[in-house]
């Protein structure tokens, strides 16, 4: 189950990822803070995906951070080549994943 301090401290560390890394050309897996949220661990995936689950706004960019998190913290790839760039379908596809996986996420 994801810790309520793991959640807000994955949402800060992703909003912050993505407000510093925005206007890049390049991935933002080279930032600091990117780097500190892999550090915390696979403990955080279920924060990662509660982050899915929850998004709504197609302008918030940060969740392909969230997204990026979890195929490093997993080495899972759940996504169907016919799902490869669009969003909703691979949301769908990881929390499908986490459930198959018996993976809490609610808080």
């Amino acid at each position: 189950m994801a810790a309520p301090e793991h959640y807000e401290r994955v949402q800060t560390l992703l909003r912050k990822v993505y407000q510093d890394t925005m206007f890049r050309s390049d991935p933002a897996l080279d930032h600091p803070l990117y780097a500190e949220l892999i550090d915390m661990g696979p403990e955080i995936v279920p924060a990662l995906l509660r982050q899915l689950e929850e998004f709504q706004d197609p302008d918030d960019l940060s969740i392909w951070h969230a997204i990026s998190a979890l195929y490093a913290l997993t080495e899972v790839d759940p996504i169907p080549q016919e799902h490869a760039g669009r969003l909703r379908e691979i949301i769908g596809d990881w929390l499908e994943w986490g459930r198959k996986e018996g993976i809490k996420w609610d808080v």
